[in-house]
């Protein structure tokens, strides 16, 4: 259980660090290959790595997306507390952004195989769209359909 007034703080933390994860992982391949440290495969498995990369980290995306709905409607429909509506948020949270780290990941170390300069532009928009997921109180007050008072109850619980 979560100590007073930090509910939000703990996501923001959760998903700062998730994301400074992937950029320095970035960073690092970007260093490695742009140093040829590594040495890129054949071109046949180049092509191969394109087509599953982008099936899988748009995969891993959509799924994300779809499984963060289900999960809205889920939560609204019930008839839970404040409390257990915010954990089952959190938890849809943390599910959608592990789909979408794994997916910029996956594109990552593609790009640290092949040395292909377009997996880094896409691990780039990976990062973006994970940026744009960042949590907010006015987020959850849309997708759960709360007042700023039940929002603010959460940080006092």
């Amino acid at each position: 259980m979560q100590q007073k007034g930090n509910y939000f703080r703990a996501l923001k933390i959760l998903h700062t660090a998730m994301l400074a994860g992937q950029v320095l992982f970035l960073l690092i391949v970007l260093y490695l290959v742009f140093s040829h440290f590594v040495k890129p495969m054949d071109s046949n498995a180049d092509k191969v790595m394109q087509v599953a990369t982008i099936v899988i980290g748009f995969a891993c995306v959509f799924g994300g997306i779809q499984y963060f709905r289900k999960r809205l409607e889920k939560i609204k429909e019930g008839t839970l507390l404040l409390a257990e509506k915010a954990e089952q948020y959190r938890a849809a949270n943390i599910t959608q952004w592990a789909l979408t780290e794994g997916a910029c990941l996956f594109t990552i170390i593609s790009f640290q195989l092949t040395s292909n300069y377009s997996f880094a532009v896409l691990a780039g928009m990976f990062i973006i769209y994970f940026a744009m997921l960042s949590p907010s109180k006015l987020k959850m007050m849309i997708h759960l359909s709360l007042n700023e008072a039940e929002v603010a109850g959460l940080e006092k619980d």
